[in-house]
Order: structure tokens, then sequence, then C-alpha cells
């Protein structure tokens, strides 16, 4: 698997200035893409989902999100719905459940909403990441422009 792409002031080691600029043309592109029509709600997602979407899909204008990602946002909003459904379910019949075996007697297994609800956060987890949705996701993202350099503490002593 190939790694995520960084953008062009987090590359750390040596580049071309025609590479560097290359970059830069890219993430420009970025910026002309179709934003995010917020108010089109995916009619497939169940009443928790577009809950969601109208929660989470305003925010996502700050980052650099269009078009192009709404299907990955409707999953995003799907699977909270899902983990919601499957946590509340776990809350009212507990962990384990008690079935019948065939021979009459008493069972007791893992209630099958505790590995769906597991399956939903990985996926949040990982769509989440790949949308920015993270802290880690958005400081690969965005880079907090100070105005300052940093200062190297070794640089004075080759001053001298």
């Amino acid at each position: 698997m190939a790694r995520p792409k960084k953008l062009t002031d987090q590359i750390e080691g040596h580049r071309t200035k025609e590479e560097l600029e290359e970059r830069q043309e890219q993430e420009k592109a970025l910026l002309n893409l179709t934003s995010l029509d917020v108010d089109n709600i995916p009619k497939w997602l169940d009443t928790k989902g577009k809950k969601e979407w109208k929660r989470i899909a305003p925010l996502m204008l700050e980052l650099p999100i269009s078009e192009h990602d709404r299907q990955m946002l409707a999953m995003y909003c799907n699977y909270v719905s899902v983990y919601e459904q499957c946590a509340r379910a776990l809350k009212k019949q507990g962990l384990t459940v008690i079935e019948i075996g065939s021979k009459g007697q008493a069972i007791t297994k893992q209630n099958v909403n505790w590995q769906t609800m597991v399956q939903a956060g990985r996926e949040i987890k990982s769509i989440a990441s790949n949308l920015g949705l993270t802290l880690d996701a958005r400081l690969r993202i965005m880079v907090p422009e100070t105005g300052e350099k940093e200062i190297d503490p070794f640089s004075a002593m080759f001053d001298e």
C-alpha cells in the first residue's frame, strides 16, 4: 500500500524546485473542486444517519472537502447510526444472550450487536481519518502558520 500524500509544507527531505512547484499546483487544483452541498442529504440514510449528516456536514466545509467526498461522508454517517443502534441494543440486552440449544440446554453467547458495533467503530475510525475528522488527520492536512521560524538550539553553537 502506498503512503498517504502529504502537503508540500509537510514534506521532509530534499525536493527540487520543480517538484515543489508541481506539488503546489496539484494542491491549488484541489481548491477548484465543487464544494460539498451540505443541504443535499443522501435519501438512503436513516433518521440517525441524517441527524449525523446535519451535525457534521457543515463542519466539513472548514476542511478541503468536495462533492467527490459525498459518498465517504454518507458512509461515515451511516456507520455512526449503526454504532449507536448497536450500543443501545447492548445497553438493553447486555453483552451476552442466552439461547436454547438443540437439546433444550441454555447456551450463553456473545450478543451479535457487540461484533457489529466493533466493526462499525473500526469503519468510523478509518473514514474519520480519511476525511480529516480526527485531530491527527487535521494536523496532517492543515499546517498551522505561526509566522515564526523554528529555532534550532544547536545553531548558536555553530555560529560562534
